[in-house]
């Protein structure tokens, strides 16, 4: 009985190290695959995302009406915020990027609503 519970212990470590190498590869093709910029030609802020469904979200400044700072408890101990970014007309979930740091968060918000009140402007 003995031998069978460190046999059990031995597999389910065995899988549970491998779930976790899954879940960090996905995790890594995930941050290298999640891209965003910011295209003043076009007038549209772009987010490219997607490990085996790879989706482009173009957003175009005029729609663009909050761009809200949040955090979590995890992103609080890690130091990151999320940038929400609020569009019209859309009763989708609003875009999210998860993981910016507070200088980088602030600043991508401070020039999307540059952008989107230059476009109100116009």
């Amino acid at each position: 009985m003995n031998e069978l519970d460190s046999q059990t212990i031995l597999n389910a470590a065995i899988v549970a190290t491998i779930i976790f190498i899954l879940a960090l590869a996905y995790s890594i093709l995930y941050f290298s695959r999640f891209v965003f910029l910011i295209n003043p030609r076009t007038e549209e802020f772009v987010l490219q995302k997607g490990v085996f469904n790879s989706q482009t979200i173009s957003l175009p400044f005029n729609k663009i009406q909050q761009v809200n700072l949040r955090r979590n408890l995890v992103q609080r101990l890690i130091g990151v915020y999320s940038v929400l970014i609020d569009t019209a007309g859309s009763k989708e979930k609003e875009e999210e990027i998860k993981a910016l740091s507070r200088i980088k968060a602030e600043k991508l918000a401070e020039l999307l609503i540059s952008y989107s009140r230059l476009e109100e402007n116009i």
